[in-house]
């Protein structure tokens, strides 16, 4: 750093200011960087400045010195990843909604940048409302300095996000079509579970039901997730534990036109969501608005899709992959046929050799496994050291047969001198064959092609990435929150979060980009902010990003990298 005089002349008299600058070596070759402009040479008697030259030195000898410390009273912040995530707070306008939605409450404290800590919290280094009190000193936020939040106020905030949550949603929604120009033609719903530990007394949210975490000891909430054709969340529902996904399409169907007036478009589930009678309760009875579907059949168990299996023909009039997409579905159209409410359905069978292949591998393999240990179960009387009950003995052949999934192919019978006879089952053997790489898909859409109806299933795979995000990266458990105000809080905290990541992700696509939006958060963890004692005032600036960091901080809409925080 130095010191460097620079005259203008103003109406015909000359005027010199002083202003701290530093030299800078990057990828562009040598620049000098101005840190502070001092004010006019005027303003300072020779004593001060001669003391303001003895302090550079000083600061230049530490800084060059080999037993470098840093200055005594200096403050330094991670500020790059705050500062990205601001450019996206603000693109999305969200500082202005939530000042909208909350004018009507009478707020003791700074609710929306509480909102925005715990949000950014959830996307750079998740911790509990309680530890946000000990990770904000180390992270400096645009505009809002250190955050000096208190653990009540965070737990405040999630109240008051819950009763903005209703208004908030549809003008965030509006807000990426707006950024993305685009409109929703495609929308993809789908179920997860999260789980608590503890009584959860104080919650009725919080109930058993079927995990899909593997946790069925735990009670658990449901988050139904609605996103687009990009994965862009729309909204999100929050039910009882025991909640059934299929029970849950009418809400959200309901929603869709009441708070975000989406009248026409085509909701994607699996089969698990979307069954018959979820599927008359998306029809419903408003004649403005049609919500088609497409979904699949289960392939067991069904005889809709048997009677459909036993009546494809051979592999080979399968349509083929168009060209350049060698390795994916052959396809199969059925007639059109009436559905049960007469309304006209498609059918269509899809077949994928590789997974075919290796199904019946895997279920050859399954089956070589079960021949041994029935071998030995039913091995006479005299070879036994120990003779168990035979009812005992077939409970347990039972038993093992459905570990296996192999009891539908075997018709077997136990007797009580310990023989056992048994017998391959050629027509169940032979349907599981012609199931082999094959999904059935169920449409009412009449303007897609087949091909399209495929793709847009295959895609429902984004919302099952906003699961794994939301589990695995943001870190939606553990949720510590007894009350179900508090726990729907912090849910959509991290749907927030997941929002605004999948803003970063397509803002760097369309920059060309190879970075995920977690990588470009991990590179601009580079960038610190500095407060420095200098003389009698404080010099604050922000440490120069490289090539790679300013590169991402322009897809984002940051041109130019701040100075100063």
């Amino acid at each position: 750093m130095f010191l460097r005089e620079h005259t203008v002349n103003s109406r015909g008299k000359p005027y010199t200011y002083l202003k701290l600058v530093e030299n800078l070596w990057g990828d562009n070759g040598h620049e000098q960087r101005e840190l502070l402009n001092l004010g006019n040479k005027s303003d300072w008697p020779p004593e001060k400045l001669a003391k303001l030259r003895a302090e550079l030195a000083r600061i230049e000898a530490k800084l060059l010195g080999k037993d470098y410390q840093p200055l005594e009273g200096t403050e330094c912040w991670e500020f790059g990843e705050t500062l990205a995530l601001d450019a996206i707070w603000r693109h999305l306008r969200i500082d202005k909604h939530l000042a909208t939605a909350l004018k009507p409450f009478k707020v003791e404290f700074d609710v929306a940048n509480a909102i925005k800590v715990m949000v950014f919290n959830r996307l750079i280094d998740p911790h509990s409302k309680l530890g946000l009190c000990s990770w904000t000193p180390r992270y400096r936020f645009p505009q809002l300095g250190v955050p000096s939040f208190e653990a009540h106020h965070y737990y405040r905030a999630l109240d008051y996000l819950m009763d903005i949550k209703e208004e908030l949603e549809p003008k965030l929604w509006g807000e990426t079509q707006t950024l993305f120009n685009r409109q929703a033609t495609l929308v993809f719903y789908d179920m997860t579970s999260t789980y608590f530990h503890g009584e959860m007394a104080e919650s009725l949210l919080a109930m058993h039901g079927k995990s899909k975490d593997g946790r069925g000891d735990c009670k658990q909430i449901m988050l139904g997730l609605l996103v687009d054709a990009e994965g862009m969340p729309i909204t999100h529902h929050v039910f009882a534990g025991s909640a059934k996904d299929n029970t849950t399409v009418r809400k959200v169907a309901d929603d869709l036109k009441k708070r975000f007036d989406i009248r026409h478009c085509i909701f994607v589930g699996d089969c698990g969501t979307l069954d018959a009678n979820s599927i008359l309760d998306l029809e419903g009875e408003d004649k403005n608005r049609r919500y088609d579907y497409i979904t699949t059949l289960k392939l067991r168990r069904n005889e809709k899709a048997e009677s459909l299996v036993k009546a494809l023909p051979p592999r080979s009039a399968f349509q083929p992959p168009p060209q350049g997409e060698e390795g994916k579905e052959w396809l199969y159209a059925f007639p059109r046929a009436k559905g049960d409410n007469g309304e006209t359905v498609r059918h269509i069978a899809t077949y994928h050799p590789q997974s075919a292949k290796a199904a019946m591998k895997a279920r050859k393999a399954r089956l070589r496994k079960v021949r041994d240990p029935l071998k030995y179960l039913g091995r006479p009387a005299h070879e036994r050291k120990r003779k168990d009950a035979p009812a005992k003995i077939r409970k347990t052949i039972e038993r093992f047969l459905e570990e296996q999934k192999a009891n539908p192919f075997l018709d077997w019978k136990f007797y009580d001198d310990y023989r056992l006879e048994y017998r391959w089952l050629r027509e169940p053997l032979r349907y599981e064959k012609a199931r082999d790489g094959l999904q059935i898909m169920k449409t009412n859409a009449s303007e897609l092609a087949d091909r399209d109806v495929v793709r847009g299933y295959r895609t429902l795979w984004r919302v099952e990435r906003a699961f794994r995000e939301l589990k695995d990266n943001i870190d939606i458990r553990p949720n510590h929150h007894r009350t179900d105000p508090r726990i729907a809080g912090h849910v959509y905290c991290c749907v927030l979060a997941y929002l605004m990541e999948n803003v970063i992700d397509q803002l760097l696509d369309q920059a060309g980009l190879e970075h995920s939006a977690r990588r470009a958060l991990e590179h601009l963890r580079t960038i610190h902010a500095l407060k420095v004692p200098f003389i009698d005032q404080e010099l604050e600036y922000v440490t120069p990003p490289n090539q790679e960091a300013r590169d991402l901080l322009a897809a984002l809409g940051i041109r130019k990298a701040p100075k100063h925080p």
